[in-house]
């Protein structure tokens, strides 16, 4: 028998992603035929793959320490938040911009949201979708930004651009598969 390249588990975990992907992106109605595999044999759909137990394990452990890191980190945001605020630091110094308190409001709330997923991560599905989303478009955003000071001649570094876009498409990958959280509820 012929081992295919997608009975390594390594391209099964990113036939899986990018099948969740694309049902986030296009909706499973858009999609005429799910991506099939080759397991044992048999084609699979990416979406019908059954992993055995300890691999589950593994995967569900994976998603709930990168969405608890996540969730820690934008709550560790919340003592910037707290000096700003209490020094007037975003009246004072940074010469009337309010507009970065309230994102690291939103930030501080969104990693509340976040850490209560940790425990069950399916039924939390558009949460962790969201912060997804919302990391991968704040980071596009920042990126313009970026390039428009540069073409001006600012100096200006890309460490947000690239930390955020990061955040973003490790919350993408641990996003759980629309199954699993029907199952869930």
């Amino acid at each position: 028998m012929r081992v295919s390249k997608f009975d390594q588990p390594e391209n099964v975990l990113w036939a899986c992603s990018r099948q969740i992907t694309l049902e986030l992106l296009l909706g499973m109605e858009a999609c005429d035929q799910p991506p099939t595999i080759q397991r044992s044999g048999k084609p699979v759909s990416a979406t019908q793959l059954s992993f055995p137990p300890s691999e589950r394990y593994l995967l569900k452990r994976i998603r709930q320490i990168i969405v608890a890191l996540v969730g820690l980190f934008y709550v560790g945001l919340l003592y910037p938040l707290c000096t700003e605020l209490w020094h007037s630091k975003w009246l004072i110094e940074m010469h009337d911009n309010e507009c970065e308190p309230m994102f690291i409001t939103f930030l501080v709330t969104l990693g509340v949201f976040l850490l209560l997923a940790v425990r069950k991560p399916p039924k939390y599905r558009l949460v962790i979708a969201f912060a997804a989303w919302q990391s991968l478009a704040h980071s596009a955003t920042m990126l313009i930004q970026s390039v428009e000071t540069s073409m001006h001649g600012v100096p200006r570094g890309y460490n947000d651009v690239i930390l955020f876009g990061v955040i973003g498409l490790a919350l993408l990958l641990v996003v759980p598969p629309k199954e699993q959280a029907e199952s869930v509820v």
